[in-house]
């Protein structure tokens, strides 16, 4: 047990350096190859690289905060990813935009250690360590895009006549689904998936129904009163 949190602390120590800048980084509350969270204290590992990177940490179950409500998709979404062997405990980090895009990919991280929660941690810190000079790319990268789309949205974005401009909405990945929501961000739809990728188990607020994909669009599909009704989705994936 010495060994184990001798071993954590050294993780920790491995990561700490001075933030430079406040960016947000989003994570999965829980891994997707662990039933439980913050496993082998690995939320920990991960929250304390990025915090080190000068990155402030959120978790896909927590409402993200006003002051980036504007400027959604500046936010990266990070997510490790198991690639175990038989006898080899291996992980890699993918980082995607708002829309689900992948931006980048870490090196892989193996630990042959028979105790997996060594195993797992020399995984994990060998994965994000791969990630400093990446990010510092992708940063670069992430700004000069940020910067034109701000001169297209004050463009497009004018109002014209009296016509009703709609909602933005953006999908942002969990572990059965995905979360739906607004500008403020708002939840506005939970989606969770079926096993056809054009349908999903859709649930507005008390209203259950599905979200499907068809004719190019979503829509999202419920009854009412013994009448379906069918509400077109404008979403980004």
């Amino acid at each position: 047990m010495k060994n184990r949190i001798f071993f954590t602390l050294l993780v920790f120590n491995f990561f700490l350096v001075t933030a430079q800048q406040q960016r947000y980084v989003v994570l999965p509350a829980t891994f997707s190859f662990f039933k439980e969270p913050n496993k082998y204290a690995l939320h920990d590992v991960s929250k304390a690289f990025f915090k080190s990177q000068g990155y402030e940490v959120l978790y896909d179950n927590e409402i993200m905060p006003k002051d980036i409500s504007s400027n959604r998709c500046a936010i990266l979404f990070a997510n490790p990813v198991e690639d175990n062997t038989l006898f080899i405990t291996k992980v890699y980090f993918e980082i995607k935009d708002c829309t689900n895009k992948v931006l980048l990919k870490s090196d892989i991280g193996s630990s042959r250690d028979k105790d997996l929660q060594i195993a797992y941690s020399q995984s994990f810190r060998t994965a994000l360590t791969s990630l400093k000079d990446k990010l510092k790319t992708l940063d670069v990268s992430v700004s000069k895009a940020n910067s034109t789309a701000s001169i297209n949205d004050k463009i497009e974005n004018k109002p014209q006549s009296n016509a009703a401009i709609p909602q933005k909405l953006f999908a942002i990945p969990t572990t059965t689904g995905y979360k739906i929501v607004n500008e403020v961000p708002e939840l506005i739809y939970s989606l969770q998936r079926t096993s056809s990728t054009t349908v999903f188990i859709a649930k507005k607020g008390t209203i259950q129904g599905v979200l499907i994909q068809k004719d190019a669009g979503f829509y999202f599909e419920f009854y009412e009163n013994d009448v379906l009704i069918s509400e077109k989705v404008e979403v980004r994936f």
